[in-house]
């Protein structure tokens, strides 16, 4: 969709930057991505684009924190914590029952 007024474009263009540059990339929580490409064309009708990527190795947590080693696409490490909330594991204990 064309943006038209120069508030919008600066705006959208710092949103760009800041969704492919933040120093916590935006991904880093999204469990079920692994890429995302963010495509953008100028007003010329130039085209450019990134792909932000994730991969995940999961580590030893601790009783109900379940840990993960994250890389991004610059090869940046994050630990990633999750708390195991009570409700979830009932649901995949029901779920596993079920299953059987």
């Amino acid at each position: 969709m064309p943006i038209r007024s120069v508030h919008a474009k600066d705006r959208a263009k710092s949103e760009l930057v800041e969704l492919i540059c933040g120093d916590v990339p935006f991904h880093l929580f999204l469990e079920r991505v692994g890429e995302i490409l963010v495509w953008w064309r100028d007003a010329d009708g130039s085209e450019d684009g990134q792909l932000l990527t994730r991969s995940i190795v999961p580590v030893p947590g601790v009783d109900d924190v379940a840990v993960d080693e994250a890389t991004v696409q610059d090869d940046t490490k994050f630990l990633v914590l999750r708390q195991n909330h009570p409700r979830a594991r009932d649901d995949r204990r029901h779920q596993a029952q079920q299953n059987r």
